[in-house]
């Protein structure tokens, strides 16, 4: 019985030495493939009227998002996007052959990037395949003549290119 009790507070340093030298969190390469989806959402208003081409739009990451249960890019994480078209509402002069008909503004914005959680510049494109230089136009489902999106709408961006992510897994 005597031997089994001097034993017991060398098996206790032993455990603790054991966990302190165990890692608790382990990094994770995480394969993050082309056409991946990221739901963003606005952070201002744009509008047809005060927009111009080439202005800044700022997106943020609406969602983590989750590859093989790990997050790769962290909700919240800032988006950088364009402007590419902007036109006003046009008002036409009177003509004495047909009603004038007013012609609508244009929108068009593109999203171009964010970060991953190891700080890599993610690049994003405005749609699931490769097309150009496509982007995301604003109201067009309801005919209105200014067009415009407002601080907290959601849109769809899409991973552009594979990237290989470092990730802490928990």
């Amino acid at each position: 019985m005597a031997p089994v009790v001097w034993c017991w507070p060398i098996i206790v340093v032993l455990a603790t030495m054991w966990s302190s030298f165990a890692p608790s969190a382990q990094e994770a390469e995480l394969h993050l493939a082309d056409g991946t989806r990221v739901r963003t959402k606005l952070l201002q208003l744009i509008t047809s009227e005060t927009s111009r081409s080439a202005d800044p739009v700022n997106l943020e990451v609406a969602e983590d998002l989750l590859v093989d249960g790990v997050v790769a890019i962290s909700r919240g994480t800032f988006v950088t996007g364009t402007i590419t078209e902007a036109s006003p509402l046009r008002l036409p002069t009177w003509s004495w052959l047909w009603w004038p008909r007013p012609r609508p503004g244009r929108l068009t914005f593109t999203i171009e990037a964010t970060r991953s959680v190891d700080s890599q510049t993610i690049r994003l494109r405005s749609s699931r395949v490769k097309q150009g230089t496509a982007g995301i136009a604003v109201g067009t489902r309801r005919p209105t003549l200014m067009r415009w999106a407002h601080e907290g709408i959601r849109f769809n961006a899409f991973v552009d290119g594979d990237y290989m992510v470092k990730s802490q897994k928990k």
